[in-house]
């Protein structure tokens, strides 16, 4: 039997609330060295956890985020490197109203 991929596993947590949170897309974008950009997207299950399975290319860039207002994308910051499996957790900062969060 063939071992499972490694993947990158994380979550979506809402300050207001202390809570995670269900049903928001993720989105994991990556450029290769070789300047292939790739785009894959997800859902929160119902606890909120979410998984992409770590691409084996190396990569210039590495970004994962939600389609949700006061999440801010993680910056993977591969290098030049391949990825290496890890958790990480998306925050929904939203214990300031957006006008204030965004005021410019």
């Amino acid at each position: 039997m063939k071992p499972p991929a490694p993947r990158i596993e994380g979550r979506l947590y809402q300050i207001s609330r202390h809570a995670k949170i269900s049903g928001v897309e993720i989105w994991f974008a990556y450029r290769t060295t070789e300047d292939s950009l790739h785009n894959l997207t997800t859902t929160t299950d119902t606890s909120g956890e979410f998984s992409f399975e770590v691409p084996t290319a190396t990569l210039k860039s590495a970004h994962i985020g939600a389609t949700l207002e006061g999440v801010a994308p993680i910056d993977l910051e591969p290098n030049g490197a391949a990825l290496q499996p890890g958790e990480l957790v998306l925050v929904v900062d939203d214990a300031l109203p957006s006008y204030l969060r965004y005021a410019g």
